[in-house]
């Protein structure tokens, strides 16, 4: 047995990362059985792209919680999209435990029929993400060989006589705000009042409108998840995840007096988003042009395709174009340092919101 943490300060260990070990079984596998109380739309978008990179693995996910407490818009999108393409290649689908609430989380590996790994612990699907997505700790452990098959019959036992296929059910889909960025490492949410202080009493020192750029439609800006992602000596691809996000700032900008961090590695800012959010941003790349989250290039990319999918100018999965930023109704962030202070405050707001 291998324990598994999460590793957030204070309590660091030496264990490899939830994220490290699935990717080593799965690098191996050709079939895994998935049992999870919740999923991510992230998670389940990292899912089909995987298999889209390297014609499999076969897939069969179980979800348990959901079925009672319904799906949010992104997530009905990236199970609906997960399922179909595992339907129409023959490598499996996505079920909903109807039973009863589920609340485990399991994962067994598959190589030519035999068991090769087993993970169980308090991580949902949602750490399978290359990142600390939840600032919730969590404790997993891989199992050992002589408790394989145990699980392995357990998830097919469940999926036999406690789930239902996606495509059978209506699962419900609620309604609210955009909440990719609740429980985010990384992320916390700002004072209303300060918001609202900073909307109403726009004094700024600095004030930047940066493009976002979809001209290169393939690999960087709002599409950086569709660059070449991580392949290994056998041929294996873990592509880049789809809510990365990069942003190229002109050189117009990078010249203009007070841009923050042109140039400078390892320093980061401090901004509230107009819609109530704040985390680290910091400048990367040559003179600094690459403008993302610090730590993270998620954090970023989840707000910005956030606002794109919750406004429906945007299906999750999808490339970003100059149409997706026509619908929204805007094609620019404003980046603006507040006045008397180091905080920046960066917009996104459109008067349809």
């Amino acid at each position: 047995m291998s324990l598994i943490f999460s590793n957030y300060p204070p309590l660091n260990t030496d264990s490899e990362t939830y994220h490290g070990v699935f990717t080593d079984l799965l690098e191996r596998a050709d079939s895994i059985h998935i049992a999870s109380g919740y999923i991510s739309s992230d998670a389940v978008i990292d899912l089909k792209r995987i298999v889209e990179a390297n014609g499999g693995p076969h897939i069969e996910l179980n979800i348990g919680m959901h079925y009672f407490d319904g799906l949010s818009k992104q997530q009905a999108e990236a199970v609906r999209d997960l399922d179909a393409l595992l339907r129409s290649m023959n490598l499996g689908g996505v079920y909903f435990v109807v039973t009863f609430p589920f609340h485990g989380k399991v994962i067994c590996f598959r190589s030519s029929g035999n068991v090769i790994g087993g993970l169980v612990g308090s991580s949902n699907l949602t750490n399978i993400v290359d990142s600390k997505i939840s600032r919730q700790y969590e404790v997993d452990y891989s199992l050992p060989e002589s408790d394989f098959m145990e699980l392995d019959r357990f998830i097919t036992k469940l999926n036999r006589t406690t789930a239902r296929a996606y495509k059978d059910i209506d699962v419900k889909i609620v309604e609210g705000k955009n909440s990719l960025l609740d429980e985010q490492y990384g992320v916390s949410k700002a004072e209303v009042k300060v918001v609202n202080s900073i909307k109403a009493n726009p004094e700024f020192e600095y004030e930047f409108h940066i493009p976002l750029k979809t001209n290169d439609a393939t690999k960087s800006n709002l599409n950086t998840f569709n660059g070449k992602g991580r392949e290994n000596k056998q041929g294996f691809i873990m592509p880049r995840s789809w809510y990365e996000v990069e942003l190229i700032v002109p050189a117009s900008i990078l010249r203009q007096e007070g841009f923050p961090l042109k140039g400078i590695r390892g320093e980061s800012i401090e901004v509230i988003t107009d819609d109530g959010w704040t985390f680290r941003c910091e400048s990367n790349g040559q003179n600094g042009k690459n403008f993302r989250s610090h730590g993270d290039l998620k954090i970023l990319g989840k707000w910005i395709k956030g606002r794109l999918e919750h406004a429906g100018a945007l299906k999750t999965g999808e490339l970003c174009s100059q149409e997706t930023l026509d619908r929204y109704g805007r094609d620019n962030l404003t980046l603006a340092k507040i006045k008397g202070s180091d905080v920046w405050f960066l917009d996104f707001g459109v008067n349809s919101e």
